[in-house]
């Protein structure tokens, strides 16, 4: 309520003044809210580049490990075949585990051909016979050659 000047008291008019301060209070809050605002959506954005740039760093670390798996179920793959064929190879030329453990390192394609010469080599017989019928040669020993020099023997 305000005042006229006869004193009377009047109801909804107010003072022109405070009607612009209120009014610049007005466009001051709004605009204090656009630059939250500004702001907010400033922060928002670069959360969003960070998001998408870590995606991104997933991504890659992501592919960079299926790549490293494929690689090693491919080698898993290759030592699977070889040892099959090391396998085979053994029991068709009859080598023991031990004789197998000789071609480890023996490239594949040339697997084949070294187990046949080590079991060939497996089935070699020892001439038992060497030195049969041959008489050992006498040793001598010092006692012997002292008495040989004495002229006792």
């Amino acid at each position: 309520m305000t005042e006229n000047v006869n004193g009377e008291a009047t109801e909804g008019a107010q003072d022109p003044e405070s009607e612009g301060s209120e009014t610049v209070d007005l466009v001051a809050e709004v605009e204090k809210w656009k630059g939250f605002s500004r702001k907010w959506e400033e922060r928002s954005k670069a959360n969003l580049q960070e998001l998408n740039k870590l995606k991104g760093e997933k991504e890659a670390a992501s592919s960079e490990e299926l790549v490293s798996a494929v690689a090693n179920a491919r080698k898993d793959a290759e030592d699977a075949q070889r040892e099959a064929a090391m396998l085979r190879i053994a029991i068709a030329h009859k080598l023991t585990a031990d004789d197998l453990e000789l071609l480890t390192y023996v490239p594949l394609d040339e697997l084949a051909g070294a187990a046949e010469k080590l079991a060939a080599r497996m089935r070699r017989t020892p001439d038992l016979g060497q030195g049969v019928g041959q008489a050992a040669a006498p040793q001598t020993d010092m006692n012997s050659l002292m008495r040989k020099a004495a002229g006792l023997a």
